[in-house]
């Protein structure tokens, strides 16, 4: 019986997804340090992935994961065998006109960021934080399109040194211009 209304589970959710504008797509470039950021951190690259479905003609949501990678350069030392990087993995939601051809859109993610100084010592910690976006869409195929974007990250760190009365509550911002393609499934 299990096996039945899995089936019938599986069946309905590919013939949804094959009648949906569902998405996937892979981006990449240049992430620029902003704020208090670029006191400690050089400019760096992200890599990200995500997977993007159109709820309604004017609504796209969507979850993905990137990677920013920097080297660290406190009060303009550059430190040598020291990088940080950080993972965010978001849920996002963007807004677009309803237009055919090019589509612009804008929108917001939000989720964890995972962040780690490697060096000597590793450390490691997690943080909430969200990206104000805005990019666009260019069809190069039926089922492909060019995917640029512009981003804001912010991220919200709160630390504490045990056994101190010394904490930091000090944002990480970035801002990365994305590149890439999205593959669209089920058109």
């Amino acid at each position: 019986m299990k096996r039945i209304l899995f089936t019938i589970f599986t069946l309905v959710v590919i013939h949804s997804v094959s009648h949906a504008q569902f998405s996937v797509g892979v981006t990449g470039g240049p992430s620029f340090s902003a704020g208090n950021s670029a006191n400690i951190f050089d400019n760096g690259y992200n890599l990200g992935i995500d997977a993007r479905y159109k709820v309604s003609p004017n609504v796209i949501a969507g979850i993905g994961y990137q990677r920013f990678s920097f080297g660290a350069s406190p009060l303009g030392f550059n430190i040598p065998g020291v990088d940080f990087t950080m993972s965010p993995i978001t849920a996002s939601i963007a807004f677009t006109p309803m237009t055919q051809g090019i589509t612009p859109y804008i929108g917001i993610k939000g989720g964890i960021y995972d962040t780690r100084v490697n060096s000597f010592i590793d450390i490691s910690r997690t943080y909430f934080g969200f990206a104000p976006t805005a990019g666009i869409l260019i069809p190069i195929s039926k089922s492909v399109d060019i995917h640029a974007n512009a981003e804001y990250h912010t991220v919200f760190m709160n630390e504490t040194i045990p056994f101190t009365e010394i904490s930091f509550s000090e944002n990480i911002t970035m801002v990365p211009i994305n590149i890439g393609l999205s593959f669209k499934i089920g058109q």
